[in-house]
Parts: C-alpha cells; sequence; structure tokens
C-alpha cells in the first residue's frame, strides 16, 4: 500500500513544480501552456516521475519535452529553494508525457462509432 507520507510529498511537488514549470513555458516556446498532471515518486523520495502535458504548442510534444529536459538542473534548483525547509534531500526529475487527453479523444471516438452502428 501506497505511503500516505509520500502521497502527500507527490501532491506538495506537483502544485511547486506547476508553479515553475509555468513560468518557465515562454522560455521553452512562445504562447505556451504547460501543465503537470501528476507526480510520482518513489518510497525513498529520490526520484520523482514527473508527467507533463503542453497545450497551444507548434513543435512537438517530445521537441517540447527535451527543451523541458534540459532545464531539469534550474527546475531542480527552484524546487530545492522553493522546498528546502521540508525535504532534506531534493528528487531527481524525470520527465514523461502525459498521455490522459489521447486516451480519452480516442475512447471519445470509440464511443461515438460504436453509436454510428
Amino acid at each position: 500500500m501506497p505511503d500516505i507520507k509520500v502521497r502527500r510529498i507527490e501532491k506538495n511537488l506537483q502544485y511547486v513544480l506547476s508553479n515553475i514549470v509555468f513560468k518557465l513555458g515562454p522560455s521553452i516556446e512562445k504562447n505556451i501552456f504547460v501543465s503537470v498532471t501528476k507526480v510520482m515518486a518513489s518510497p525513498d523520495l529520490d526520484l520523482a516521475k514527473v508527467y507533463v502535458n503542453f497545450l497551444n504548442h507548434k513543435q512537438t510534444k517530445e521537441i517540447l519535452l527535451a527543451k523541458l529536459e534540459s532545464k531539469e538542473l534550474y527546475i531542480k534548483k527552484l524546487l530545492g529553494q522553493s522546498l528546502g525547509k521540508h525535504m532534506r534531500k531534493t528528487p531527481r526529475l524525470r520527465f514523461f508525457l502525459d498521455n490522459t487527453y489521447k486516451y480519452i479523444e480516442d475512447e471519445v471516438a470509440l464511443f461515438k462509432k460504436l453509436k454510428n452502428k
């Protein structure tokens, strides 16, 4: 069973990372909106998987993800400054694309297809 402390820290990480990444959005691409949809931390809080989604983008999501990954050390520094008194060690960050919206769109298309039959 997931530890309650880890889940609480994940929510806190998601909140802080959302603010950081939102402010970094224009440096990645002009007029882009970056949202952090989920954060999953390892039980020892050494690694955090950060799931992001890009809205209003012109480049492919993979290129935008690579640009975000290149700013990982800067993001980790800002995260450490924000959570410095609450956590002994700042977790390593790994960014992944969140495909929830694509999954929902595929399901809606499938239901429409079934409805038309």
